[in-house]
């Protein structure tokens, strides 16, 4: 990239925004050409340091070539001169793990790692395909590092107040968070740290015990902008050679679609919340793509239509899925090869949590809102023995 003029408080955000437009569009590697710079104050070097420290990150690299006299002066008097780089270009460093054979969708190209996780990932479903249907044995339970769940549920031990906030919940990675249906609303998590194991409940959904054997990496095409989640679960299908598979991601979204839940199943009365109109005071869902540029954990299930019955929605092109997506600022993904409960860990790591939601395809015409869209991610993939359901 290539800067003219002056590098002050009026024209900052210009530049910030530039430098951020391109680290979004998955440009790790950046040298900034300042020749024809002539001025730089302080608030311009903050704008520096920072995408410097952002790259740094994520093992990638920015660094400033043909520095004008004055740039150069000011660089080294306020000890940034370490950000001057050689003009010749990028050194760029490859993974030190092997890459299989690319893959390729309509929409994406892929890269496939072996995760050096080994071992079975065992699925187990609790309650019924409803938000709903609670199962009647709720009890604390831990969420260590190699276990992932999803669906409706809590932090902490089971209690009348915990279950009278039960909301959208996730664990994976060593963490577990979950969107409480109380008036505050605020998501809330627990990662782990030295002994201390997240706990908490499900009312129903999803909890996975084992090893993710391949690391999936994707981007979406520059034709294509983005990639759907039918899509991408479809790759995963093909990439597994699996009738279904089960997925923690790390994804930088073009925008999602989907549902939370506004209170807690153990409110429910006689009538059936899922009858309009009293529904739309039980469950709240997104009109259109929301969450657009953020950075989201995703967990869940996915199959090819009917393997998992219930437990599994349609999606479209022929993909069942049952996904909940924990929503984060945007920060940039480290490319290559990533290691699960690191990645995850560092994403709560100085991170405020949004939101949560239960993904969805809505397939309505004319009003539909669609399905979820990525730009590109890491996908933890195993094919699941499931070991049945727990009512």
């Amino acid at each position: 990239m290539r800067l003219t003029g002056r590098l002050d408080a009026g024209w900052c955000g210009t530049v910030q925004d530039a430098l951020s437009a391109a680290v979004r569009d998955g440009e790790h590697r950046i040298r900034l050409d300042m020749a024809g710079v002539d001025y730089t104050s302080s608030a311009g070097l903050r704008v520096l340091m920072a995408t410097f420290k952002q790259l740094r990150a994520i093992e990638g690299d920015f660094g400033i070539i043909n520095p004008s006299e004055p740039v150069l002066s000011i660089l080294k008097l306020s000890g940034l001169a370490m950000l001057v780089r050689e003009s010749e270009g990028l050194t760029v460093t490859s993974s030190s793990r092997p890459v299989a054979a690319p893959f390729a969708s309509p929409h994406a190209a892929y890269e496939i790692f072996d995760s050096g996780q080994r071992g079975p990932m065992r699925v187990q479903f609790l309650g019924g395909n409803s938000p709903f249907a609670c199962s009647t044995t709720c009890e604390t339970m831990e969420f260590p590092a190699d276990s992932f769940a999803i669906g409706i549920g809590g932090l902490g031990p089971v209690g009348n107040k915990s279950l009278s906030q039960a909301g959208e919940f996730l664990a994976a990675g060593g963490t577990a968070s979950f969107q409480p249906t109380d008036e505050a609303r605020r998501p809330d998590f627990i990662v782990s740290e030295g002994d201390l194991v997240p706990t908490g409940f499900l009312l129903n959904g999803i909890l996975g015990v084992g090893a993710f054997p391949l690391l999936v990496r994707f981007e979406a095409n520059r034709a294509a902008h983005a990639v759907g989640l039918s899509e991408l679960m479809g790759s995963m299908l093909e990439i597994a050679k699996a009738q279904a598979v089960a997925v923690v991601a790390l994804l930088e979204t073009a925008g999602l679609v989907g549902a939370t839940l506004s209170r807690s199943p153990v409110l429910v009365g006689a009538d059936s919340p899922m009858d309009f109109p009293a529904i739309r005071d039980w469950i709240s869902y997104s009109g259109d793509r929301v969450e657009r540029d953020s950075t989201v954990l995703l967990a869940g299930i996915a199959s090819k239509a009917g393997v998992f019955g219930e437990h599994a929605r349609s999606h479209g092109n022929g993909i069942d899925a049952h996904l909940h997506a924990a929503v984060f600022p945007y920060r940039p993904l480290q490319k290559g090869h990533l290691e699960l409960n690191r990645s995850v860990l560092s994403l709560f790591d100085g991170s405020s949590l949004l939101s949560l939601l239960h993904l969805l395809h809505d397939q309505r015409p004319i009003q539909g809102a669609g399905e979820s869209e990525f730009y590109r991610g890491a996908i933890w993939v195993a094919d699941p023995i499931a070991t049945g359901t727990k009512p």
